[in-house]
């Protein structure tokens, strides 16, 4: 009836508009671990759609072709944030800072030759990179959710 639609278009009308959801969008790996990041030098604020996981806390502009074909150069990236233990599976692809800077990479264990005990280790997926050995004062700060295909700042 005339009336039920008209009370359905004023309930339709008095939902509340719901925010566009942002997260940071850093402009280099190393700029995520910055402990005070300034907006607009350090990042940007990416806006979000709802077919982004809701873990998504942070996004990351990735330099390089370690992780070609899987996640190209110039890719954007969506990480949650790392911070507490244990230590993710092997085969999680993890944001890892140390002094040598910061890297995205899969985090695989292997037996040690010289030794015979299992270590971690960081593996690009591009076969012309080689493994990195975590160091000690390392971390790993963040964990790969998904590679967005397209994406605008806020």
């Amino acid at each position: 009836t005339m009336v039920e639609a008209l009370r359905a278009c004023q309930q339709e009308s008095a939902a509340p508009e719901q925010e566009p959801r942002v997260i940071p969008l850093y402009r280099t790996p190393a700029a995520a671990g910055y402990a005070a990041p300034v907006f607009g030098e350090d990042f940007d604020y990416l806006q979000v759609t709802d077919g982004v996981p809701q873990a998504a806390e942070f996004a990351v502009r990735i330099q390089g072709d370690s992780m070609v074909p899987y996640i190209p150069d110039g890719s954007v990236v969506i990480m949650k944030k790392y911070t507490i233990p244990p230590i993710p599976k092997p085969g999680t692809i993890v944001q890892y800072h140390d002094e040598r800077g910061v890297t995205l990479k899969k985090l695989v264990r292997r037996k040690n030759p010289e030794t015979g005990k299992m270590e971690y280790t960081l593996h690009p997926i591009n076969p012309n990179f080689g493994d990195i050995e975590p160091m000690d004062g390392g971390k790993i700060s963040g964990i790969y959710v998904e590679t967005l295909d397209r994406w605008e700042k806020a």
